[in-house]
């Protein structure tokens, strides 16, 4: 469980799931967050803050603390590859030397699915916002025609994709400072 005061959010939110935050911490310049045991000490964190309203992104399954899990399935998020691996060498290859690398390791197998689908949901969120509020702010559309690899790496593209990938998290941070 994960208390996200400050960061890529609209107003401080309570996640479930490591993968939903890290996205939306990484490269932020002040962004606050911290790791609790469960929801109600989550609320008493936001209340401590004198945080009186709050959302809640609560999945029924949650998965463990990315510290503290003692599975057999690691799911890589964010790495020169992405996936489930078995094997921690595969990790350390597809995350070693990648600057915000997101891995934890799971019991299961679905687990582990689930923690990258909330990873790549997360990463779109951000991007969604990001557009809207861009377009509140009187950007227009330059085409209807999506060029998705402005954005994103082919899977036989990754070892470029950690690059690209912080390279856009980092553009959405200055595009903010910018506004």
């Amino acid at each position: 469980m994960y208390v996200l005061y400050k960061g890529r959010v609209d107003r401080p939110t309570i996640f479930s799931s490591w993968a939903s935050v890290h996205p939306r911490v990484t490269g932020v310049c002040g962004a606050e967050f911290k790791e609790v045991n469960n929801l109600e000490e989550a609320r008493a964190s936001m209340k401590a803050k004198g945080i009186k309203e709050y959302d809640e992104v609560i999945r029924s399954t949650v998965h463990g603390s990315h510290r503290k899990a003692r599975g057999k399935y690691y799911a890589v998020a964010l790495g020169k590859t992405t996936g489930i691996f078995e094997d921690w060498g595969e990790v350390e290859n597809a995350t070693k030397g990648v600057k915000y690398a997101c891995q934890q390791r799971f019991d299961t197998e679905s687990e582990a699915k689930e923690f990258i689908d909330d990873w790549n949901e997360a990463f779109a969120d951000i991007w969604r916002q990001e557009i809207r509020d861009g377009l509140k702010d009187g950007w227009r559309v330059k085409s209807l025609d999506l060029d998705l690899a402005s954005v994103l790496t082919k899977r036989s593209n990754e070892a470029n994709a950690e690059s690209d990938l912080v390279s856009r998290l980092n553009q959405l941070e200055v595009s903010k400072l910018a506004r």
